[in-house]
Parts: C-alpha cells; sequence; structure tokens
C-alpha cells in the first residue's frame, strides 16, 4: 500500500487546520484497513525460514524451487502447494 496526500487546501484558520489534519487521517486509515485490490508478492530466493499454513510465496524457482519451478506457492498441510 502506498499512501499519496491528497492536495492540501488554503488553510487560514487553526479550526481549518485541524478539519484537515482529521480527515486526511480518516482517508488513511481507510485506505490501510479496507480491502485491497492486489496483494504484490516479491520475488523469494530461499524458503522462508518458519514456513506456516496460508503462507504465500513468490518463488523464483532457482535457488528457491518448491517444486513446480518460479511461482506463486501456498504453504498447506506441511508442503508448498503452487497456485
Amino acid at each position: 500500500m502506498v499512501y499519496n496526500p491528497r492536495p492540501s487546501p488554503t488553510i487560514t484558520t487553526l479550526e481549518e487546520l485541524m478539519a484537515y489534519v482529521d480527515d486526511e487521517l480518516q482517508f488513511i486509515s481507510q485506505e490501510f484497513n479496507g480491502p485491497f485490490p492486489v496483494i504484490p508478492l516479491q520475488v523469494v530466493f530461499r524458503e522462508p525460514d518458519r514456513p506456516r499454513d496460508g503462507m504465500l510465496v513468490f518463488a523464483d524457482g532457482t535457488r528457491f524451487n518448491p517444486g513446480s519451478g518460479r511461482g506463486v506457492y501456498e504453504y498447506r498441510d506441511g508442503a508448498w502447494q503452487k497456485l
């Protein structure tokens, strides 16, 4: 998630500043707590130290090849399953 501030309005009073800051904090909260349309995965080059069920990785397929080459894998029931 990347936060891009919205353009700030012309602020002339302390009350306007406080209202703007409050509004912006609400916007940030909604952006970070809402559903994500995509989940960016970085390519990993070795198996995580302590894999747990439900963990997702994007294996490079060479240095870390869980079984079927490069791609996205889920750790499930003690093994990596390619998605």
